[in-house]
């Protein structure tokens, strides 16, 4: 039977359920589908929902911000429609899809705006509130304002720790983000320290096969190779191999970005061998 409006909600549905699994190529499918049919149902809550959704994942998984950007006359469109809360989940999807595109500046206007539209709906420890300040300071740091990204992180994560506590699983979330910003300034020690306490925590409250443990011991261990460290750095490395291995197989990137940190290890051993070398002859 052909009725698009239950055809878009199933296609949604099998998208929500497949992105969590990590098979982006599906959701993305199911996500088209979902625009496809709720476009000719009518049914503009689902096409906006499906819309912002596949724009995330085609600028941050799958790298191509200019095709997510081919959805932005429908995502404002929508957004302006469907009133002030659609309106700034649309904001910060062009946010998003900007800083993914490398226009940090024209992201860090979109998500300021996105910022003010939830702060005049929410109040400021709600989580829409909290994403817009992560959002904008992940833009922050992209233009090259680390102060001011590592200070609107921090008082995200100040704010989540009053509402949930510091034992919550989303600080250590908030961890990483800190741990980014200072990879991206150059401060590695303080980087390995923050990486070091989101997986701790992780480990603690979720366990340590939670998947997001395989995926910070690889930020982990760039901090760790950032300093020298070659031995902890090679560690991590193939710990965060092995446990996303089993979780995902052998083609995630995930996996793939393991790889290439043990190979960057060996590389960074063989300079240094050279280097040893050249001086004793």
């Amino acid at each position: 039977m052909d009725y698009p409006p239950i055809q878009a909600e199933v296609a949604l549905e099998r998208a929500l359920s497949l992105q969590p699994l990590g098979d982006a190529e599906g959701a993305a499918r199911a996500y088209r589908s979902a625009i496809e049919h709720a476009a000719r149902g009518g049914h503009e809550e689902i096409l906006h929902t499906a819309v912002i959704r596949l724009m995330y994942l085609l600028a941050f998984v799958f790298k191509r911000p200019d095709e997510a950007l081919s959805l932005r006359e429908l995502n404002v469109g929508l957004g302006d429609r469907l009133g002030d809360e659609a309106r700034a989940w649309s904001v910060s999807t062009m946010g998003v899809v900007l800083d993914a595109k490398g226009e940090h500046e024209a992201a860090i206007t979109e998500h300021e705006v996105a910022l003010d539209l939830w702060l005049a709906t929410v109040k400021p420890d709600d989580d829409r509130a909290l994403m817009a300040r992560d959002q904008l300071g992940h833009a922050l740091a992209g233009a090259g304002k680390h102060g001011e990204a590592l200070a609107m992180l921090r008082e995200s994560a100040t704010l989540r720790a009053k509402k949930l506590g510091d034992e919550h699983p989303t600080m250590a979330t908030a961890g990483v983000r800190v741990g980014e910003v200072l990879m991206i300034a150059e401060e590695y020690a303080e980087a390995e320290v923050a990486f070091r306490g989101a997986l701790d925590l992780i480990s603690r409250v979720l366990g340590p096969d939670h998947t997001a443990v395989g995926r910070w011991r690889n930020d982990l261990g760039d901090a760790l190779l950032a300093q020298g460290k070659l031995d902890e750095a090679q560690t991590e490395y193939q710990r965060a191999l092995e446990a996303q291995t089993k979780i995902y197989g052998a083609a995630h990137p995930n996996v793939e970005r393991s790889r290439e940190g043990l190979s960057r290890v060996h590389d960074a051993r063989g300079s240094l061998e050279g280097e040893s070398a050249g001086q004793g002859d």
